[in-house]
């Protein structure tokens, strides 16, 4: 991060989300998780604090909550802590800047008068506050009005909400929140040729290729209309009569192109409505716009994987309540160029609690197949198979190590048994094989049903004649006889006395459907702690 670049921190109350500090500015974040966990109440607790300091720190106990804040710009450190209201000391303020405090208030209760709150600053002014009437924030402006600037910009914009499409004629600049005043702002845009709302118009043909054009008309006496000219129909729609994409989607990118700089938006579920190609638009739009901040809630990989966050939060829910947890808590950049060279996407990690790192694309796919052997691929495991592949820059045990440092989930590694003395490490286990195609070859009725039986690249007449001389018992006993250790070898050999070609990225996930799971009771228990726990 850059020394001059805006942080801030928040930690929330602890009986609300089990989780560490939240890095919630700058950049983008996405939040995920299943159905029900707690997504939708992480945005609103985030927005209640916004709406809480907007009441100036009112002691009223409808909106006090723990909550510690930390904000940082260059030399400039800011920190607040507000503890329940029943604490004796019930907040904390300090700002600093190179190391050096430049100020600090404490409140805290009267002994004398329980009703009353004095608030001691570091230069030895002490004032009295009626319970009811503190104003934190006041105090807090004194010493530095960079946090107000933050705390004031919080913008919550809900999954379902109805956008006017018609309003009185007056001039506004910045949309409201809840899409009351969307008119009048493009409105008036609109009459100011604004770039900007050219650019937005673009958009919307991008993500809507029916509009032709945005349209502001008069509809009454000082009243507007908004509509779009739908080039299909040749006509121009009342926007209340287009789908709920379109009307969500004007007022989000509105909201990102009209707002002054600084807002952090917290989004819920942009992705509904939208198709695949919708939500790729959307993701440039945001990520073209990085004067704001984000935080985005959404289930959809392909939003996740457009919008190549700076974090993702896993929001989890067991019988403790809900947790937070910060897949990539470590270095952005860094993490961004790993994974770049590694060829990964974000929503290869987003939904998962467990990582299961294996060694290329092809065993990923032989991975997943045994999971649902195994009758693993419920809702309640969360546990991803990742591929240790791309192109791969760096010795493998360098990788390792690495992933052990950028991530904060659980992770285990596979490898194959030819690695074992190469790579080490406490999340590092092997298979009792040189390579996967061991373990797919313990199977002989499976392979031969693949790679002979149904093996449409062979003529049928050539494919019979083959399967009366290659028994199971003959192919088992050509792999005990091979002198070959590895089974990509002796599967690549078998297929070239048959006059084929073995593909191990075609053939290995064919064979793992095929084959018994009780052949692979060992590999099952080399990793059911770790996926099932």
């Amino acid at each position: 991060m850059k020394e001059d670049r805006l942080s801030l921190r928040i930690t929330l109350p602890q009986e609300e989300f089990l989780s560490r500090p939240l890095d919630v500015v700058p950049g983008i974040t996405a939040v995920t998780g299943i159905n029900n966990v707690g997504k939708t109440r992480l945005l609103k607790r985030l927005f209640h604090i916004h709406a809480w300091w907007m009441q100036a720190g009112s002691m009223n106990a409808a909106h006090f909550f723990p909550l510690t804040v930390e904000f940082t710009k260059g030399p400039l450190r800011m920190s607040l802590t507000v503890t329940p209201d029943d604490a004796e000391r019930w907040s904390f303020f300090q700002r600093t800047v190179h190391g050096q405090v430049e100020g600090e208030c404490v409140g805290q209760r009267n002994t004398g008068n329980p009703d009353r709150f004095d608030v001691r600053r570091s230069d030895g002014d002490v004032r009295g506050y009626m319970g009811g009437a503190v104003s934190l924030k006041a105090l807090t402006m004194e010493l530095g009005k960079e946090l107000d600037a933050v705390m004031s910009n919080f913008i919550y914009v809900p999954p379902q909400r109805t956008v006017a499409a018609e309003t009185q004629i007056r001039r506004d600049l910045i949309p409201n929140p809840d899409g009351s005043n969307l008119a009048c702002a493009l409105v008036t845009y609109r009459n100011d040729k604004d770039s900007r709302f050219v650019e937005m118009q673009s958009i919307m043909r991008i993500m809507f290729p029916e509009i032709e054009d945005i349209l502001t008309t008069i509809s009454g006496l000082n009243t507007t209309r908004l509509m779009v000219q739908d080039r299909f129909l040749d006509r121009s729609v009342p926007l209340s009569d287009c789908g709920t994409g379109v009307a969500q989607t004007l007022h989000l990118l509105a909201l990102i192109y009209f707002s002054p700089p600084g807002r952090l938006f917290l989004i819920d579920e942009p992705h509904v409505y939208l198709h695949a190609s919708a939500e790729r638009a959307l993701a440039q739009v945001i990520r073209n716009h990085p004067e704001h901040h984000y935080v985005i809630a959404t289930h959809s990989p392909v939003l996740i994987d457009a919008l190549n966050p700076d974090q993702v939060w896993l929001v989890m829910r067991d019988k403790r309540g809900s947790s937070i947890q910060s897949l990539f808590p470590e270095n952005v950049n860094e993490r961004q160029m790993a994974f770049t060279l590694l060829g990964w996407n974000p929503s290869q990690f987003a939904w998962a609690d467990h990582i299961l790192f294996v060694e290329g694309d092809s065993d990923e796919k032989v991975w997943q197949v045994w999971f649902r052997l195994w009758g693993w691929d419920r809702p309640d495991i969360r546990c991803a198979v990742v591929p240790l592949t791309g192109s791969l820059t760096k010795p493998l045990q360098s990788v390792i190590d690495e992933l052990s440092h950028w991530l904060s989930v659980e992770m285990q590694v596979v490898l194959d048994g030819d690695q074992r003395e190469k790579v080490k490490g406490a999340r590092v286990d092997f298979l009792p094989a040189p390579e996967i195609e061991n373990i797919l070859i313990r199977d002989v009725r499976s392979v031969r049903q693949v790679l002979l039986v149904a093996n449409s690249a062979m003529s049928e007449t050539r494919r019979h004649a083959l399967a009366e001389e290659w028994t199971e018992e003959k192919i088992q006993e050509y792999f005990l006889k091979h002198g070959d250790p590895k089974g990509s070898k002796q599967l690549t050999d078998l297929m070239w006395q048959w006059g084929g070609t073995y593909q191990k990225t075609v053939h290995n996930r064919l064979i793992a459907e095929q084959m018994n799971p009780k052949t692979l009771d060992d590999i099952r228990e080399l990793v059911e702690r770790f996926v099932c726990s």
